[in-house]
């Protein structure tokens, strides 16, 4: 397989990590690519906003900031919504599944100890043309908007944490699959959180309080965790 993309596409990097952002931007050496490289959050909202990237890279090895809020931020704010992030770890392997992530946050999850896989992965969404992913989905009274970052009710916006919000995508993007609370903790919540599964559930209690009437699409599967209405209506936004 070839590792060769178009040279005028451009790769963010988020690594506090000198040696890990250099490590990370040396693998990307052969797609051909532009490679910018950012050592803080905003510093990352910034260049998102005003270089709109093909692929954002978000290395969460030290703990400096959460990955996942700040994958979810540089949706909402760039223009480029439908970019593919990955939240890579550099130096601890255990820290992050390297299974793909359907939240929309994260495309994908990978460790960089591999990172001809993490490169493979990079060109693969290079060479994808854009407009596939469903950027919307409605339900009955219920709007989401993954791209907007944004949740509407009966035409009224509701204010979600950045937790929340993932729950919400990661059930009605899959309508009628029932999630374990497990899963929904490994997908949802940063890495590292402690007691993750057991919170799941005052997450979702929370959100079900703020979406109202909506609040019984989110259905409880006994014995197992929670899934999302299955009658959906989905809009994919080119």
């Amino acid at each position: 397989m070839s590792n060769t993309v178009a040279n005028d596409h451009l790769i963010l990097i988020v690594s506090p990590d000198a040696e890990n952002s250099r490590q990370l931007a040396n693998s990307l050496d052969d797609c051909a690519c532009q490679v910018e490289s950012v050592a803080v959050s905003d510093e990352a909202l910034q260049k998102a906003q005003s270089l709109h990237p093909d692929v954002v890279i978000v290395d969460a090895s030290d703990g400096e900031f959460d990955p996942f809020d700040l994958s979810w931020q540089i949706r909402a704010k760039s223009d480029r919504s439908r970019a593919p992030i990955f939240v890579v770890s550099c130096c601890q392997p255990s820290d992050i599944d390297a299974t793909k992530m359907e939240t929309g946050c994260c495309e994908e999850a990978a460790n960089t100890q591999c990172l001809e896989s993490l490169l493979q992965r990079v060109t693969t969404c290079l060479n994808q043309p854009l407009g596939k992913a469903v950027d919307v989905v409605v339900a009955e009274n219920l709007e989401i908007d993954r791209g907007r970052h944004r949740v509407i009710v009966n035409g009224e916006l509701v204010q979600l944490t950045p937790t929340e919000f993932r729950l919400l995508w990661e059930l009605a993007n899959a309508p009628g699959y029932a999630f374990s609370r497990h899963e929904l903790a490994e997908n949802c919540l940063a890495p590292n959180t402690l007691a993750g599964v057991r919170t799941v559930d005052a997450h979702i209690k929370s959100l079900r309080r703020k979406l109202g009437e909506c609040s019984r699409l989110i259905e409880t599967v006994r014995g197992i965790g929670y899934r999302f209405y299955e009658q959906t209506g989905s809009i994919t936004h080119g």
